[in-house]
Formats: C-alpha cells, sequence, structure tokens
C-alpha cells in the first residue's frame, strides 16, 4: 500500500474556496470608466482593460482549479469505496 490517505471535507474546502475566490473576481472584473488623466487617458484605459481581462483569466482558471479538485476528490472516494469492497470480498471464507 501506499499510505497515501486524503481528508474528503478537507479537499472539497479547498476547492469552494477556489470557486468563491472565482466569484469574489467576476464580480470585481468590470473596468471602472477611464478617469480622466489628462493626455495618460488612453493609456490608463488601456491598462485597466489589460487588468479586467487578465483578472477574468485568473477567475476562470480559480474555477477550473476548483472543478478538477472535486473531480480528483470523487474519484479518490470512488476508488477508495471499490478497494474497500474488493477488500471485504476477498476476505476470509
Amino acid at each position: 500500500m501506499s499510505g497515501t490517505n486524503a481528508d474528503l471535507d478537507e479537499l472539497e474546502a479547498i476547492a469552494s474556496k477556489l470557486r468563491g475566490g472565482s466569484s469574489q473576481l467576476e464580480e470585481a472584473a468590470a473596468a471602472p470608466p477611464a478617469p480622466d488623466v489628462g493626455v495618460a487617458t488612453q493609456a490608463v484605459a488601456g491598462a485597466l482593460a489589460m487588468l479586467t481581462s487578465n483578472t477574468a483569466a485568473i477567475s476562470e482558471a480559480l474555477t477550473v482549479i476548483g472543478d478538477a479538485i472535486t473531480s480528483s476528490r470523487d474519484l479518490y472516494q470512488e476508488s477508495d469505496q471499490i478497494s474497500a469492497e474488493d477488500l471485504h470480498d476477498s476476505g476470509p471464507r
């Protein structure tokens, strides 16, 4: 045996935190109106648009990672259950 053990509740808590962080980023991801900073207005607006785009990408990545953790957790739980059933079925007769 490999000695691998996973706390399923902890894995789900991590996934939930990642998805929650994603939601918070999405709420804040709307680009604010460009400030009036004279000749730099267009450059500042471009920088804000870039930050907004990057924030959206990070938010999406957090969701994907959270979903992957949940899928891995579910697969681990299923595999563990199957292994336990196999051990039980192969026990003394």
